[in-house]
């Protein structure tokens, strides 16, 4: 994902008061998203490169743990959950869609679209790399948690709060930031503890040295006895990149909690692009080739503990190779190259490329369902970036409207148009 600082813009609201201020709700005209950075990560992993050089390396750092120690809480017995839909996790990327006095994003979990389609686990972007010493807005992060789970009825997603760098590769400015995190986390008021639910720390980073994954995923595990939280309610996930990092990876598998795998195609099959370059295709280089033990399962059982969640994109944003990577391509348009069989447009027909994906990995012999069950996040399978897109695809506007879904079909055919002559254009 090609990284845009999101930190800057909150040092400097404070002195100069000069950052947009979005607001809205689910009925109200909302301002263009700013703060997301274009997606498709990095160049080399947006082209879908599966012979990128393997991350290397070390940095020099130390583990010094808190001093400062809390009583860790029981778990309190969240409600009943009452999201019945689909449990396809979100990502969204601007931080003026949860600070303080902006509700669109909480509120769109209350439609009757956020309940059918996004029920599984939520991440939104709250530090990076240019200033790992702030949190964005963190003294509206507790109340924006609680709105969420007031609004979707759902107390069993995790609420991913994640740290983005996709750009400086820099593993000693992610291990200042946890230093952040945990003052944040450590401060959190007890009575606050039990309605805030799941939450973790998400490292949504590429191109980082495999020590420097190592050393901050150790360094969060062992900082998470300092909070109130009970064991198992403060998480830590990492991503798996397009990028090849085999060291990386195992790492990651082996002290996350959780792994975002980065898995960017839009398609099973398709009549313009190389069926060997497919989503399936994707899966299966990830977990022979990325992750070669994954599927060692004597290996695999005896040293990872990482769930995995695959997440594809869905932004409209112009990227390299948009029109292979994007969900935002299928927004209904009469384009033969880009219509689905079965005549599915928006959040369906993503949902139903993912299960087409899911039923593939085993009809084609990739992973058994033991396998599967032992690898894979069962809640949140699957997730989408980015949300500020994904709200503009079918049914949503039925609920609700927002002021960017007015480029959405332009965008979309720009995207599907990237390549040029699609049906003459081989798939890199």
């Amino acid at each position: 994902m090609r990284f845009v600082s999101v930190i800057n813009c909150v040092v400097l609201l404070t002195v100069l008061s000069g950052c947009s201020q979005g607001g809205g709700s689910k009925t109200t005209i909302d301002p263009l998203v700013s703060t997301s950075p274009a997606p498709g990560r990095s160049s080399t992993s947006s082209s879908g490169s599966e012979s990128s050089t393997s991350s290397s390396g070390s940095e020099s750092t130390t583990l010094i743990p808190s001093t400062t120690v809390t009583a860790t809480l029981p778990p309190t017995p969240p409600p009943t959950s009452n999201c019945p839909g689909k449990r396809l996790g979100q990502y969204t990327w601007g931080t003026e869609l949860w600070r303080e006095g902006t509700t669109e994003l909480s509120d769109f979990f209350g439609t009757e679209g956020g309940k059918e389609w996004g029920c599984g686990d939520l991440t939104i972007n709250i530090g990076d790399y240019t200033a790992p010493e702030v949190i964005a807005y963190e003294n509206d992060l507790i109340s924006f948690i609680q709105r969420y789970r007031k609004s979707s009825q759902n107390y069993e997603s995790i609420v991913w709060l994640s740290y983005g760098d996709t750009m400086s590769g820099d593993g000693n400015l992610m291990l200042q930031f946890i230093d952040t995190f945990f003052a944040w986390a450590q401060a959190i008021p007890a009575e606050s503890i039990g309605s805030l639910g799941k939450i973790g720390l998400s490292f949504d980073v590429e191109h980082m040295r495999p020590a420097s994954t190592k050393s901050a995923l150790q360094k969060v595990q062992s900082l998470k006895s300092t909070t109130r939280f009970a064991p198992g309610y403060l998480l830590v996930q990492h991503t798996i990149e397009g990028n090849t990092n085999t060291e990386g990876t195992d790492y990651v598998m082996k002290f996350a909690d959780s792994a975002l795998m980065m898995l960017y195609r839009n398609y099973e099959t398709s009549p313009i692009f190389h069926g060997d370059s497919n989503i399936l295709s994707r899966a299966k280089w990830m977990l022979q080739t990325q992750c070669p033990n994954c599927l060692n399962d004597s290996y695999a059982k005896a040293n990872y503990k990482a769930k995995i969640t695959i997440m594809v994109e869905g932004s409209c944003a112009q990227f390299d190779y948009c029109a292979k990577l994007s969900f935002c391509v299928y927004d209904g348009s009469s384009d033969p190259n880009f219509y689905d069989p079965k005549g599915r447009t928006g959040a369906a027909q993503t949902w139903g490329v993912l299960q087409d994906l899911e039923l593939g990995m085993f009809s084609s012999g990739l992973i058994n369902k033991e396998q599967f069950g032992r690898l894979f996040n069962q809640f949140t399978t699957f997730a989408v970036h980015d949300w500020t897109w994904f709200r503009c695809y079918e049914p949503f506007p039925k609920y609700t409207h927002y002021s960017q879904c007015s480029t959405y079909h332009q965008a979309a055919q720009q995207c599907r148009a990237q390549l040029g002559p699609l049906p003459s254009t081989p798939a890199p």
